[in-house]
């Protein structure tokens, strides 16, 4: 399992009360979640030290870390990124790494997706190309994702997305596991 601290949401509550002639005369409290962004570190083609970035979704923003726009990447070549996948339970799913260009993503180490090519992209749970998923059984615990993706000449789109498997009975098809961490 994971820690209490590594948690998809955090809830909070906003609680106020109402006084009339200096009695209480209601309390009201409103509950929300904050949801967790993802902590990725992301390199350009020069290398250098890694930048730490935060996310509020599933999208390597390059340009967010190196502080330009997407289109404005300082050059063509080889963007890297890290982040811990930590997942609270074994389960079977499928991971993408949707891209708009070659991508490769290593799990723990290894690759489990290397697409050499740029095909239609689709950063959808249950349409991106079959060269841009894996699915496995995944132990529960801390997991090390790496992820490749080639610049050349199109602003970088790169969605990473741990997602149900087809066969799922609920809630349904291919929808995004939010307890599994990214960061």
């Amino acid at each position: 399992m994971a820690g209490t601290v590594a948690a998809a949401s955090h809830e909070l509550s906003f609680r106020w009360t109402r006084s009339h002639d200096h009695a209480v005369w209601a309390v009201q409290k409103v509950t929300f979640a904050l949801v967790s962004s993802s902590r990725w570190i992301v390199w350009g083609p020069d290398g250098g030290v890694g930048k730490e970035m935060y996310v509020s979704g599933n999208r390597v923003e390059w340009e967010k870390a190196l502080g330009l726009n997407s289109a404005r990447l300082p050059a063509d070549g080889v963007y890297r990124a890290q982040t811990t996948l930590t997942n609270p339970i074994e389960r079977k799913l499928r991971l993408i790494a949707a891209a708009n260009s070659p991508v490769t993503l290593k799990l723990n180490g290894q690759i489990v997706i290397e697409c050499n090519e740029t095909l239609e992209f689709m950063p959808a749970y249950h349409r991106a190309p079959q060269e841009q998923w894996v699915e496995l059984t995944l132990e529960a615990g801390s997991h090390q994702i790496e992820v490749e993706a080639i610049r050349n000449g199109c602003p970088l789109e790169v969605y990473i997305l741990p997602v149900a498997l087809q066969d799922t009975t609920s809630p349904g098809s291919c929808y995004y596991y939010t307890d599994i961490l990214l960061g």
